[in-house]
């Protein structure tokens, strides 16, 4: 591993990026986002509890929308007390009314024993499954997904022979779709040169670059990282202050650790418009995280 990385890369390696998401449009014209936006809203400002209670009785009277969501608060415990039987029957009867996300999330409780035993081999169908309806009801932001996390399946020999190739050509076409923890792994196989994939700066930036831009915290400060070394991109101290200071707004250790390093290498001028144009991406990029009307926060939990 190029230890220029470690700082940067280490948590991708072992947790893939847990807190980052995807997030998917509703499913149908049919679903009624305006209920939704008031959880929504209430989520993003870490009120989960708030956020719970909106959302129960809209899961009771079988909104599906409410009920996927309401399952998700379940599955991670914010807002209400963890529970992964009740996350489990929401999630699948969410499914049975026709809505792939579920079936990812049914797979991820399969393939990380979240309240069952784990079982990759049915992990694997939920995400066929997820695949094959998404692409029937045109759903490319729940098909990205589904691809990311059955790309491990086949990256680690996960219920199914490993194959590099299937594995990879996955990965990348979720990528490609937008899935941003899919981009921020990919980025991470070609700076490492991992899964018989040849190291490849330029190209690990690309991925990066699209990932840290929607809002990765780990690509944020890798691509510090990248600016800071000038490693696959033209070295720039300033843009490298900048994305770790972004980074450590969202409170990532690694972030901090090299903002503290760079500090005294810039002068008083260069850091204050680079913490300026920060703040500037951050106010702009939440901001658009609340106007967001979605299926909510699909949590990704697979390993690199």
């Amino acid at each position: 591993m190029n230890k220029k990385y470690i700082t940067g890369i280490i948590i991708i390696l072992v947790i893939v990026a847990g807190v980052a998401y995807s997030i998917n449009k509703p499913i149908s014209n049919k679903t009624n986002t305006k209920n939704s936006s008031p959880w929504l809203s209430a989520y993003y400002h870490g009120n989960y509890k708030e956020a719970a209670e909106i959302l129960k009785p809209l899961a009771e009277a079988g909104n599906p929308i409410a009920m996927y969501n309401l399952a998700t608060l379940y599955q991670t415990g914010l807002g209400v007390e963890k529970d992964y039987t009740k996350a489990i029957n929401i999630y699948t009867k969410v499914a049975d009314k026709g809505y792939p996300e579920a079936y990812n999330q049914l797979g991820n409780t399969y393939s990380f024993g979240l309240g069952v035993p784990v079982d990759n081999i049915k992990a694997l169908s939920l995400y066929k499954k997820a695949i094959l309806l998404a692409e029937k009801n045109d759903n490319i932001k729940a098909k990205s997904t589904a691809q990311y996390n059955l790309s491990f399946n086949y990256l680690k020999g996960l219920g199914v022979k490993k194959n590099y190739i299937t594995g990879i050509k996955l990965l990348k076409e979720s990528a490609e779709a937008g899935n941003i923890s899919a981009q921020s792994n990919l980025s991470i196989v070609y700076i490492e040169g991992l899964y018989n994939i040849k190291k490849n700066p330029k190209t690990a930036i690309k991925y990066m670059l699209k990932a840290a831009e929607s809002g990765d915290t780990i690509s944020q400060c890798n691509l510090g990282i990248a600016y800071k070394t000038g490693n696959g991109i033209t070295k720039d101290l300033y843009k490298a202050y900048m994305w770790f200071y972004v980074a450590s707004h969202y409170n990532y250790n690694k972030a901090k650790i090299n903002l503290k390093e760079l500090n005294p290498r810039l002068n008083p001028e260069q850091k204050t418009s680079a913490i300026s144009e920060a703040k500037t991406w951050i106010n702009t990029h939440e901001e658009m995280n609340m106007k967001l009307t979605s299926m909510g926060p699909i949590h990704s939990v697979n390993k690199l």
